[in-house]
C-alpha cells in the first residue's frame, strides 16, 4: 500500500461518521451520512468504500457494552436534542444537559465550514491526505464557537451508550483501518530506568532535565509508529494535545512557505487551540513540560510489529547519541574532540533500556467463540496455570453472556459479537509478556578505567585527548583537577558546572539539556526562550517576597548605585515562581524592593533579621503518584456495571424486556456484571491524566499558588512549593486529580475563590477569556493519589531531600494510600513525619488535612507554639487505648481535656478570646482522627510513647513547624 493510499484510507475511516451525528441523527429525511459528511467526501474526493467497514464494526464492539432488544421491535433510538444525557467515561455518572434547540442545518453548516478550513493541498493543488488527516485529527475537536465549545468536545459516538465521545470512536476506527492490513496486534514499548536516572541530580535544573529528557526520548520512540500509522494508532498515552506531538507537527513542515499547510498555518492553529503557544519569553511554553510516561501501547499490523519496534529502538538510540554529542559540544564548544566522542558512544550505548512485546489478535476468520477460547488458553499459559481457570479473563458473566459461552445463548443481543470485543484479552497478554521481558536484563560490558563522575559515580568523567594522554600514568584525584576542561567550565560558565564537578556523558547530557532543547525550539519557531530554574533559596524566600517584608531603603546607610546610562542598569532579579514573577512584573516599586533585596547583601542581612533566618530558609518539595493506576487501566472502575453504561431510555427498554423474558436470571447477571475494559477506556484515562498534568497542575501550582513544577506527567508530579502553601496544594491537587466536588468535606477550589473555574463529578470547567472549556478528569470515587511532602532547609543537598521525598511518598502508600505524608526534615536533626488520610472525617469533625491546617493557624496566631512541646512532654506518660482501663471513649475525653487546657494556658489573647469553640473542634478532630487511624505517626517512632500519643505529638510538631512561617505571608 502506497503512502497516499494509506493516509487516504485513514482519512476516509476517520470521517465515516459526522462529528455532529448525535445531534442530527433521526432529525433529517436524508440520513446523517448525507449532510456535512457527504459534502466533505466530495471536497476530499473520497468514497464510502475507501475504508474497511469492518474497522467500524470492531471499534464499536470494543467500546460499547451490548444491550439486549427484541428482534421483532424497531431499533432503539435516542433523540439527543430532546433527551441529551452523557456519561462520565470512567465513573459512568450521568449528566442531563437539558433539552437543546440546535437547528440541523446550522450545525451541519458549521461542521462543514470547520473541517473545510482544515483541508490541506500540495503545490499541485491536489489533496495532501496525510496533512489533512493530521489537521482533522489535531484541530477537529477544537472550535472557536463559544456556545458550542464545551458541547463539541463531549458529543457522544452513540446516544444509546453515551460514555465515550465521537472523537474516541473516530480515532479507533482510523487506527483499526490501518492495523487490519492483515491481522492487527498490540505493541507495548517502554524505556527505563526512570526514578534512578531522574534522582541523580545536583540541582533543580538537573531534576527537570532528567524527567524532560525521558519524556522526549519516549516520544522519539513513538515517531516511527506515528509516521507509519498516524498518532491515532497510539492508544496510550493519548497524544492529542501533547506538546511533543505538536512540535513534531511543526517540525514536519519546517521551511515550507506560508500557504495552507505551511509552517505559519500550523503554528497559527496551535496558538488558536492553546493560548500557551503564544508565550515567547519563558518556559511556560508547553514544550517545556515533561508530560509523557515512559511507555506506550499502539495498534499496528502484526506483520509489521517487530520491524516497527526495531525502528523505534534505533530512532531512540540515534537520538540519545545525537543529543549527547550536541550537549557536549554546547558545554565545551571547540574543545569537543574524538576522545570525547568515543566516551559518549561507549557510555550511552546502554542507555536507555528498551523493552517491547507484541500480541496478535486471533484470526478473524474463526468463529468468535473459538477465537475467545484460543486467547483464553494463551492467557492461562502466560499465567502459568495450565488448564486452571484461576487467571481466566473470560471467566465472568459479561464474557459468557456476550460470547454465548457456557450455554448462555438465550439473551437476544441486537448485534453479534466480533473480534473487537477481545481487546481486553489481547491487552492483558501483551502486558504479561512485556512484564516478563523486563525481567530479562541484558548487560553490555563497559570498561571505565579512571575517576568517576562526581554526580552518578558510575562512569568516567569526560575529558579531551590531551587530558587522557596527560593523565594516562596518573589521573589526578578530584581535589587536584585544577586545569581540566571542567574546572575551566566552572570558572567561565558557573551556571553549567560548579567548582569540582566532573561529569560523565549521561550527566553531561542532563546538564546541557536545558540549553540544547531551548536552542532546538528557537531554531524551529524563530523565538527566543528562557528556561527559568527556581533555586531552593528563592523558594524558601517566597513567603517574605509575597508579603514584601523588606527593610526601608536608607540612602545614608546604603550608598546608591550609579550608572553612566540608564540602559546599563541590569535588574538583579533571580528566577521566581511564575505567579510571583507576573506579580512583580506588574508592580515596578515592589520589583525594585525585591531586586535591592537580592543585590545588596547589607539589605538582605537586615531583611532576614525580621524573623528567625533558620526558619525562613525552609521550602517544600512535593511528590505525587496515582494509586493503583495499572489496575484501573487493565480492569476499569470496579464500581460500575454494564447497566450503568446505557442511556436511561435504553435502561427502561431493557428493564421492560427483562420482565417479559424467561431468561431473566441470565440477563440480570449480565446487567450487573462489570463492563469489559475497552480501547475508549484506555483513551479516556489517558486524556484525563493529560488534562490533569498539562492543565490542572499548572493552573493550581503556578497560577493559584506560588509553586514551580519540575515534572508533571500523567499521575506523576514533582514540584517545589513555599512551606506556607503545603496544605492548600495538597487539597487542590487531590481534588483536581479525580475531579471530586470536595475532599474531606472541603471544596478547595471554592475556598481559593477561583471565579469561572469549577471542579466536580469528574469534570472541570474553565470559563476563560478565550472561551469555555470542559475537560474530563478521572471521576469521583474512581482513582486516588498519594503524596509525599518534605519540608527541608534550602542548604540541604537536593539529593538527600529527593530521597526523603520518595520515602514520604512510600510511607503514604504503605498506610493505605489516598493520603499524604508530611515530613519535616530539620537541618539540626530531629525529623518528624505524620501520615494523614484524605477520607472524609466522622460527622462533625475536621478532616486530617483541615485539622493540620487549623492547628497551624492556631499555633501561629492564637496560641504560643510552646503548647505543642508542653503537650509532647506529658503525652509520653499517657497509656495507650486498652491499657489502664482506658477504652476509646475515656481516652478521647482524657486527651482532649488536657490539650484544651494546655491551649488555653498558652493562649496569646487570654483564654483564647472569643474562639474556645473553634479550639475545641480542632482538638476533638485531632484526637478523633488519631483514634480512627486517619492520622498516624510514621517515623521516627518514639519507643517511650504509645502509637496514638505519638500520632498526636507528630501532628502537633508538624503543625508547629508550619506555624513558624504563618506571619511571613503566602497563605
Amino acid at each position: 500500500m502506497s503512502s497516499t493510499e494509506l493516509w487516504k484510507k485513514k482519512l476516509a475511516a476517520w470521517i465515516h461518521d459526522p462529528v455532529e451525528k448525535a445531534i442530527v441523527l433521526g432529525r433529517t429525511s436524508y440520513g446523517h451520512e448525507n449532510g456535512s459528511l457527504a459534502y466533505l467526501r466530495e471536497q476530499l474526493h473520497l468514497e464510502k468504500g475507501d475504508y474497511l467497514s469492518i474497522a467500524d464494526h470492531w471499534a464499536s464492539a470494543g467500546d460499547r457494552p451490548q444491550w439486549p432488544s427484541s428482534s421483532q421491535g424497531p431499533q432503539l433510538y435516542v433523540n439527543f436534542t430532546k433527551d441529551p444525557v452523557i456519561k462520565h467515561p470512567i465513573s459512568k455518572e450521568s449528566f442531563d444537559l437539558g433539552a437543546m434547540s440546535i437547528p440541523v442545518g446550522e450545525i451541519e453548516t458549521f461542521s462543514s465550514s470547520h473541517f473545510k478550513e482544515l483541508i490541506v493541498k500540495n503545490e499541485q493543488g491536489e489533496i495532501d491526505y496525510e496533512s489533512t488527516f493530521l489537521a482533522f485529527w489535531r484541530f477537529g475537536p477544537s472550535i472557536d464557537n463559544y456556545e458550542l465549545g464545551s458541547l463539541w468536545r463531549v458529543l457522544p459516538a452513540d446516544t444509546r451508550v453515551p460514555d465515550h465521545t465521537i472523537w474516541n470512536h473516530l480515532d479507533l476506527v482510523s487506527a483499526f483501518a490501518t492495523a487490519l492490513d492483515g491481522d492487527p496486534a498490540l505493541l507495548e514499548f517502554s524505556i527505563g530506568p526512570v526514578q534512578s536516572f531522574i534522582k541523580q541530580a545536583r540541582s533543580t535544573a538537573d531534576l527537570w532535565a532528567g524527567s524532560h529528557l525521558l519524556s522526549v526520548l519516549t516520544f522519539e520512540a513513538m515517531i516511527p509508529i506515528i509516521e507509519s500509522y498516524g498518532p491515532d494508532s497510539v492508544l496510550f498515552p493519548s497524544l492529542r494535545g501533547q506538546p511533543q506531538l505538536d512540535l513534531w507537527l511543526l517540525e514536519r513542515v519546517r521551511g515550507k512557505d506560508d500557504q495552507i499547510g505551511g509552517f505559519k498555518w500550523w503554528d497559527d492553529h496551535l496558538k488558536r487551540v492553546d493560548f500557551r503557544y503564544e508565550v515567547v519569553e519563558s518556559d511556560s511554553y508547553p514544550a517545556f513540560t515533561a508530560s509523557l510516561p515512559n511507555k506506550f501501547v499502539a495498534l499496528v499490523p502484526y506483520k509489521d510489529a517487530n520491524e516497527v519496534a526495531l525502528r523505534a529502538k534505533k530512532r531512540l538510540f540515534d537520538a540519545v547519541h545525537n543529543f549527547g554529542k550536541e550537549a557536549t559540544s554546547y558545554l565545551f564548544a571547540d574543545r569537543f574532540d574524538d576522545h570525547m566522542k568515543d566516551q559518549i558512544d561507549r557510555q550511552l550505548r546502554e542507555f536507555p533500556e528498551t523493552y517491547w512485546s507484541t500480541i496478535r489478535w486471533p484470526k478473524r476468520d474463526k468463529p468468535i467463540e473459538e477465537a475467545a477460547r484460543e486467547l483464553d488458553g494463551l492467557l492461562r499459559k502466560l499465567a502459568g496455570d495450565g488448564e486452571s481457570s484461576t487467571h481466566s479473563l473470560f471467566k465472568g458473566t459479561a464474557w459468557e453472556s456476550l460470547l454465548g459461552l457456557e450455554g448462555k445463548e438465550d439473551i437476544p443481543f441486537r448485534y453479534k459479537a466480533n473480534p473487537g470485543v477481545l481487546f481486553p484479552g489481547v491487552l492483558r497478554a501483551t502486558e504479561i509478556v512485556h512484564a516478563a521481558a523486563k525481567q530479562e536484563k541484558l548487560f553490555l560490558a563497559s570498561e571505565e578505567k579512571e575517576f568517576r563522575c562526581t554526580t552518578c559515580g558510575e562512569r568516567e568523567w569526560l575529558c579531551t585527548s590531551n587530558e587522557a594522554r596527560e593523565y594516562e600514568s596518573s589521573w589526578p584525584t578530584p581535589s587536584r583537577r585544577k586545569n581540566s576542561i571542567w574546572s575551566e567550565l566552572s570558572k567561565s560558565r558557573p551556571s553549567l558546572a560548579k567548582e569540582g564537578e566532573h561529569l560523565c556523558a549521561l550527566c553531561s547530557l542532563k546538564r546541557g539539556w536545558p540549553g540544547i532543547f531551548s536552542k532546538r525550539l528557537e531554531d524551529l519557531t524563530g523565538r527566543e526562550f528562557s528556561r527559568y530554574i527556581v533555586s531552593t533559596h528563592v523558594m524558601a524566600d517566597v513567603p517574605k517576597l509575597v508579603a514584601a517584608r523588606f527593610s526601608p531603603y536608607d540612602p545614608e546607610t546604603h550608598q546608591a548605585e550609579t550608572y553612566q546610562n540608564e540602559q546599563d542598569r541590569l535588574p538583579y532579579l533571580p528566577a521566581m515562581p511564575p505567579k510571583l514573577y507576573r506579580e512583580l512584573s506588574s508592580r515596578s516599586k515592589r520589583r525594585e524592593e525585591v531586586e535591592r533585596h537580592y543585590r545588596d547583601p547589607i539589605v538582605r542581612e537586615e531583611d532576614d533579621t525580621e524573623e528567625d533566618p533558620r526558619d525562613s530558609m525552609y521550602y517544600a518539595l512535593l511528590k505525587m503518584d496515582g494509586d493503583r493506576m495499572g489496575k484501573l487501566l487493565q480492569e476499569g472502575h470496579q464500581g460500575v456495571t454494564v447497566f450503568c453504561s446505557w442511556h436511561p431510555k435504553v435502561k427502561r427498554s431493557v428493564t421492560e424486556l427483562k420482565s417479559s423474558m424467561e431468561a431473566g436470571d441470565n440477563l440480570d447477571s449480565y446487567l450487573q456484571s462489570q463492563p469489559l475494559p475497552s480501547p475508549a477506556l484506555q483513551k479516556n484515562i489517558s486524556e484525563s491524566l493529560a488534562n490533569f498534568s498539562l492543565v490542572m497542575v499548572r493552573q493550581v501550582l503556578e497560577s493559584m499558588l506560588y509553586g514551580k513544577i519540575i515534572y508533571a506527567g500523567g499521575d506523576d508530579l514533582l514540584a517545589f512549593l513555599p512551606r506556607t502553601q503545603v496544605v492548600d496544594a495538597l487539597g487542590l491537587l487531590r481534588q483536581g486529580f479525580s475531579g471530586e466536588k470536595e475532599v474531606g468535606g472541603v471544596d478547595y477550589f471554592q475556598r481559593a475563590y477561583r471565579d469561572g473555574y469549577r471542579v466536580g463529578s469528574g469534570f472541570f470547567y474553565d470559563k476563560g477569556s478565550s472561551g469555555s472549556s470542559l475537560r474530563t478528569l478521572l471521576g469521583a470515587g474512581v482513582a486516588t493519589a498519594s503524596f509525599g511532602v518534605v519540608i527541608a532547609h534550602a542548604k540541604t543537598p537536593l539529593s538527600q531531600v529527593l530521597v526523603k521525598t520518595e520515602r514520604a511518598e512510600a510511607l503514604a502508600k504503605r498506610h493505605g494510600r489516598n493520603g499524604f505524608c508530611l515530613y519535616v526534615a530539620k537541618r539540626s536533626g530531629g525529623d518528624v513525619a505524620v501520615f494523614g488520610s484524605f477520607e472524609r472525617a466522622s460527622k462533625g469533625y475536621l478532616s486530617p488535612l483541615e485539622c493540620i491546617n487549623s492547628l497551624t493557624s492556631l499555633l501561629g496566631k492564637e496560641v504560643s507554639r510552646r503548647a505543642a512541646y508542653l503537650a509532647s512532654s506529658w503525652l509520653r506518660s499517657i497509656p495507650d487505648v486498652g491499657e489502664a482501663d482506658l477504652d476509646e471513649t475515656s481516652w478521647f475525653e482524657l486527651v482532649t481535656s488536657m490539650l484544651k487546657y494546655q491551649f488555653a494556658r498558652q493562649s496569646k489573647v487570654g483564654n483564647l478570646g472569643e474562639k474556645p469553640e473553634m479550639v475545641a473542634k480542632v482538638v476533638d478532630s485531632l484526637v478523633k482522627n488519631v483514634l480512627c487511624d486517619r492520622l498516624i505517626q510514621v517515623e521516627p517512632k518514639d519507643s517511650e510513647m504509645s502509637s496514638k500519643s505519638g500520632a498526636i505529638v507528630s501532628t502537633l510538631l508538624v503543625a508547629e513547624f508550619l506555624a513558624r512561617s504563618v506571619d511571613g505571608g503566602g497563605n
